[in-house]
């Protein structure tokens, strides 16, 4: 019956190691996709700088060619 008992505490104690242990993965994935996530938005800043690129280019052709100087 002792044996038993303590069979049954090491499990319990187990679980409780294994559930604190899917806890702190779920919690990693969380920041993980979190960052991911803030990654993309940056990405998108990023997209959207580059596409003025060309629009940008040819302002300051224009102002090189009235004679602006930086």
């Amino acid at each position: 019956m002792e044996k038993e008992l303590e069979i049954a505490q090491e499990s319990q104690r187990q679980n409780e190691e294994i559930n604190q242990q899917c806890k702190d993965m779920m919690n990693l994935t969380v920041k993980y996709c979190d960052n991911i996530q803030k990654l993309a938005d940056r990405v998108e800043a990023l997209e959207k700088m580059i596409a003025k690129v060309p629009e940008f280019y040819e302002y300051w052709k224009k102002l090189n060619a009235c004679g602006y100087q930086d």
